[in-house]
Order: C-alpha cells, then sequence, then structure tokens
C-alpha cells in the first residue's frame, strides 16, 4: 500500500525525460569556467556528470553541446546525484537569451541534455548561478530565498505586531 501511493509511477524516469511532477521554473547561467578551453562543461545526452576538473571527457557521441561561461540553460526537471555531483535536465537557452520571456511551459519541454551544476558536497564548487526572474521581475542574482530571503526579520516583526 506504500508504494502505491498515487500514480504508480516510478519515482524516477529512467528514460531522460522531465518527471511530471516538475513545475518549477528555474533560469541558470554558467559561471567559474576557464576561459582558455572551451570544452570544460559538456551538455551530454544521459545523467553522467563530467565537470572541469572531474579527470575524464564524454564520448563525442554523448555532447549536446559545450557550455561557456555566460550560456543560459533552463532547467526542465529534478536534478540528480550521479558520482558525487549533481546533474540536471536542461534546455540550452543561449548567451543571448532574454530572461523576460522565459516561460514555464508547463513541464512538457524535453531537454536537450543534462548538465553537471555541482558537486554535491557542501560548500564545493559550483558552475552555475540562478538568474531566474521572480515575480517582481528583477533578477535573483544567484542569492534567492535559499538564503533567508525574508525571514531575517521574523522575530521582529513579532515583536513589532504585539
Amino acid at each position: 500500500a506504500l508504494s502505491d501511493d498515487h500514480t504508480g509511477a516510478p519515482p524516477s524516469t529512467l528514460a531522460g525525460g522531465p518527471e511530471p511532477s516538475w513545475g518549477k521554473l528555474r533560469i541558470w547561467k554558467a559561471v567559474g569556467l576557464p576561459d582558455d578551453n572551451p570544452h570544460v562543461l559538456p551538455v551530454v545526452t544521459r545523467a553522467e556528470p563530467f565537470a572541469p576538473g572531474f579527470g575524464r571527457a564524454p564520448p563525442a557521441d554523448w555532447v549536446v553541446a559545450w557550455l561557456q561561461n555566460g550560456d543560459i540553460v533552463k532547467q526542465v526537471g529534478h536534478s540528480k546525484k550521479v558520482k558525487g555531483h549533481m546533474v540536471m535536465p536542461v534546455l540550452i537557452l543561449g548567451q543571448d537569451a532574454d530572461l523576460t520571456e522565459v516561460g514555464e511551459g508547463g513541464g512538457k519541454e524535453v531537454e536537450d541534455g543534462w548538465v553537471t551544476r555541482r558537486h554535491a558536497g557542501s560548500g564545493s564548487m559550483t558552475w552555475f548561478e540562478d538568474v531566474t526572474i521572480g515575480d517582481a521581475g528583477e533578477e535573483n542574482d544567484g542569492e534567492g530565498l535559499r538564503h533567508g530571503g525574508g525571514r531575517r526579520n521574523h522575530r521582529s516583526g513579532v515583536a513589532a505586531a504585539e
């Protein structure tokens, strides 16, 4: 009974397509890549990690594109932890993407491929900055709500309300 919670679908799709439960809009910009080597961060056809300094290169027939600093991608599904790295399915938007025109897509978009976002360890190297534009139309600039946005003055707000 516990495994038959709602749809009977497997918890993750091995075929590489976006999972039905993905409904978020998350836009990332490649950062911190070496400018002297354009072939360090590939978008590949499988959920496998290939990252700067990782020590292995993907087979040529797996490579969809090579990302460089400033390239914009749209995450179209859940990230996965693979071999100590977080990989995510992405749609490549390019360097000149207009972030104000990127829609949610309703989770129906198919990824171009998978890219390594970061090492899975805490405080580890990351190769992407979150540039998703919020409801107010301002860029998130990588800080996001994950860093306590809006919650910092919670106690003082309660005290002022009393």
